[in-house]
């Protein structure tokens, strides 16, 4: 079921934020070794958490997890300490399913020599590292069960998974259904068996 209103929430909080460049953002992204296209992060300079800290408010640097349209679904908070930018906590505000977070944009490919291929992991400090190492944008999704049902987008026919983070049973589920939708399926390690250059 889609939740409305806490989309709506979302795309204010998206909206209310701001260019991370420049800020303790931009070095956190460095941190976690992000490229300079990197896709879809705003900061925003005072966020109140749901899971710690109540009443508080911190800088944090904000993920926004989108369908294969590129619609706005929600947005994944890391809160930053002030003094040393280092990660606090992190939530997510909005609809978790048919939602990714992508290392850069398709039409913008630069960059990432496998042009029609995308990587699929959970987490966006593994999808970072993942495209860095394959030469591959990749998908961050919340929940790794949540892909049963999902597409990848129109430019992409080949998708690989990461299968050091999915358990190998629901891996085989996930990707006989993403076969199922016409698409070329393997296991990261399968189609990556050699070291790909890094992204500059």
């Amino acid at each position: 079921m889609i939740n409305d209103m806490t989309i709506a929430s979302a795309e204010r909080l998206w909206e209310s934020s701001v260019s991370t460049e420049r800020t303790i953002a931009d070095d956190y992204l460095r941190q976690l070794g992000a490229s300079q296209n990197v896709n879809s992060v705003r900061f925003n300079i005072a966020c109140q958490p749901t899971n710690f800290a109540r009443g508080r408010k911190f800088p944090a640097a904000l993920f926004g997890f989108r369908n294969i349209r590129g619609d706005l679904l929600g947005v994944e908070r890391h809160f930053l300490d002030p003094d040393t930018g280092e990660v606090l906590s992190r939530d997510y505000i909005g609809r978790s399913s048919f939602a990714y977070w992508f290392t850069a944009r398709f039409d913008e490919p630069q960059g990432f020599p496998f042009v029609g291929t995308m990587c699929v992991t959970q987490g966006i400090e593994r999808a970072l590292e993942l495209s860095n190492q394959t030469g591959c944008i990749c998908g961050a999704v919340l929940d790794i069960p949540l892909l049963n049902d999902m597409t990848a987008p129109a430019d992409i026919y080949e998708v690989c998974f990461d299968d050091e983070n999915i358990e190998s049973a629901l891996l085989a589920k996930i990707m006989l259904a993403f076969r199922g939708r016409a698409y070329v399926t393997s296991t990261i390690s399968e189609r990556f068996s050699q070291e790909a250059p890094a992204v500059a």
